[in-house]
């Protein structure tokens, strides 16, 4: 991991943005390459890149509109454009009771993954990842009683989705399997998804795009249920 992105680095980012104007992949590849200096990056620029990630589906011109003004933002009138580290302290003195968890992150899109796995990992959570309840289902059957603390659980994934596979959880004959708490995490905000959750068994309910806030407090809650 690189301690801060150089100039050069952040002239060919540039040049990155400008070239694949209608290019969603070569897109994803610059949310990445930001994503793989996470732990270099501000709570501000985190928060920016999952408004990015959440406007994918939407269109490219919206994406670049974001992304230039975020780097104009962060870095107007700075001659070199090394990212500053974000000051985690308070956060895993805050949440100590949570460090040493182990939770397992079931999301079928690659850069939640990452982002979650990021700020969970920030306050000393292990994170395992799983791209849909099926994979989920199967890492959970064959885990040992109490090695997982908690799943955040996508809703719409493919091959099995949230809501099956938590239901399918509530069904084992395992006690581990059928109380271990699942927090939902959707771009779902109504009030109806939130009991659709609650009705499939679920213990919890986070909403896109995530604040870092917001996760500590449901994960929080959820384990001293």
């Amino acid at each position: 991991m690189t301690g801060n992105i150089k100039n050069s680095d952040s002239m060919d980012i540039l040049n990155q943005i400008r070239i694949p104007l209608s290019d969603i992949t070569g897109i994803s590849r610059l949310l990445k390459y930001n994503l793989a200096n996470m732990e270099t990056c501000s709570e501000s620029q985190i928060n920016a890149l999952m408004d990015l990630i959440n406007a994918l589906d939407e269109n490219t011109s919206h994406i670049l509109s974001l992304l230039n003004e975020n780097l104009e933002n962060e870095y107007e009138e700075k001659s070199d454009l090394a990212v500053p580290k974000a000051d985690l302290t308070g956060d895993k003195a805050q949440y100590k009771n949570l460090a040493g968890k182990k939770i397992l992150v079931v999301d079928d899109i690659e850069l939640n993954r990452v982002l979650i796995g990021l700020m969970l990992k920030n306050i000393d959570i292990e994170v395992v990842d799983a791209t849909n309840g099926h994979e989920a289902l199967n890492i959970l059957n064959e885990s040992q009683d109490g090695e997982y603390d908690l799943i955040l659980m996508d809703i719409m994934m493919p091959v099995m989705d949230g809501y099956t596979a938590t239901s399918k959880l509530r069904e084992s004959k395992r006690e581990y399997l059928a109380t271990i708490p699942v927090i939902a995490v959707t771009a779902n905000a109504f009030e109806y998804y939130k009991k659709q959750a609650e009705e499939y068994g679920m213990n919890g309910y986070v909403t896109k795009p995530l604040s870092k806030e917001n996760l500590y407090e449901e994960i929080s809650k959820a384990l001293k249920d």
